[in-house]
């Protein structure tokens, strides 16, 4: 099916968009990328007026060509005749399933998951597992995030998805100083997560860790260091991870990790000597790469960037510096 026609597809099913005038979006879409709108949806978190003033955050959809931008939400702002429980979408942290059907998100400290098709939303309870910052296992039937550990420890939790009830499976990390600013990320080629430790003594000297942890706990190894390092994501086949990297005097960069430590790559230079903040994803087909790249005044750009690197190409302005870009799974 053309890639065009795929998007409508996907927009259907999401509903018809909000009138983008008005709202200011219309202006923050970026004009011009020649990157085609391959894979599905790329989603980010946005700010959300009413008559002119803010109302909270939103998740956003955007297509990565910069068309189809649209509110992935639908309330009282919108048409009536919705079906009850439909998706506010506020907050942020989302993430799509494998199979691109739901999105998991977090709202005032707990965690929803909207179905794609009708925006119906249910909030997941805990059932002995309370974790946050949270990944989808590969196969969508598990979740891993940061759990309590004590209050000089933090753990990396597996939990069961039994419907919208969350069950306890196993700690695959117990520690300190887990960063509770970068999101745990399954493998999708391998039964591992990784995820970061914080600057301390025990991670040396000031420095961030990246950390590969084996889904039974048995098995770790640190593969990058860095002064700060989030935005954590995959490769669609499991062999490479991307990051946000900063390092003293040597600026912010989206960089390129295989599993095993080797092959690190910067693939575009952001700042030269500032740290900022924002999230990556990786397109499903393996070829390019999202990321918000901000100036520290809380809003950033989403841009895309080849994942063998290259100049990045702007696509949607105004977007929060949520820990937060997720990139929609490409059809069967």
């Amino acid at each position: 099916m053309p890639d065009r026609i795929v998007d409508a597809v996907l927009l259907a099913l999401l509903g018809a968009a909000l009138p983008l005038a008005g709202l200011g979006i219309g202006a923050d879409l970026a004009s011009a990328s020649s990157f085609p709108g391959r894979n599905g949806l790329i989603v980010v978190v946005k700010d959300w007026y009413v008559g002119g003033i803010p109302a909270g955050t939103r998740l956003f959809a955007v297509a990565s060509d910069g068309s189809n931008g649209h509110w992935f939400s639908r309330d009282r702002h919108r048409p009536s005749g919705l079906p009850g429980g439909a998706c506010q979408c506020r907050g942020f942290a989302g993430r799509w399933s494998p199979d691109g059907k739901r999105m998991l998100f977090t709202h005032l400290d707990r965690l929803w998951i909207a179905n794609e098709r009708d925006l119906q939303q249910n909030e997941v309870v805990s059932a002995g597992c309370d974790i946050s910052r949270t990944d989808w296992s590969p196969d969508g039937s598990e979740l891993v995030g940061i759990g309590d550990g004590s209050s000089t420890t933090e753990a990396i939790e597996i939990c069961r998805l039994d419907g919208y009830e969350l069950r306890p499976i196993r700690r695959v990390f117990y520690g300190r100083n887990v960063s509770l600013d970068a999101t745990p990320v399954w493998s999708p080629g391998a039964p591992e997560v990784a995820f970061v430790r914080a600057a301390s003594g025990e991670t040396g000297a000031g420095h961030d860790q990246l950390l590969v942890v084996s889904a039974d706990g048995h098995r770790r190894r640190a593969i990058a260091t860095a002064a700060s390092l989030l935005g954590l994501t995959w490769s669609p086949d499991g062999r490479r991870l991307a990051f946000r990297r900063c390092d003293a005097g040597a600026g912010t960069s989206r960089s390129v990790v295989d599993r095993n430590g080797s092959g690190l790559k910067k693939i575009v230079q952001l700042t030269k000597r500032k740290c900022i903040a924002g999230d990556t994803a990786w397109s499903p087909d393996g070829t390019r790469i999202a990321f918000v790249a901000g100036a520290g005044s809380g809003k950033g750009t989403l841009k895309i960037v080849a994942a063998s690197g290259g100049r990045p190409n702007a696509i949607l302005r105004n977007v929060d510096i949520a820990p937060f870009v997720s990139w929609q799974p490409r059809r069967p």
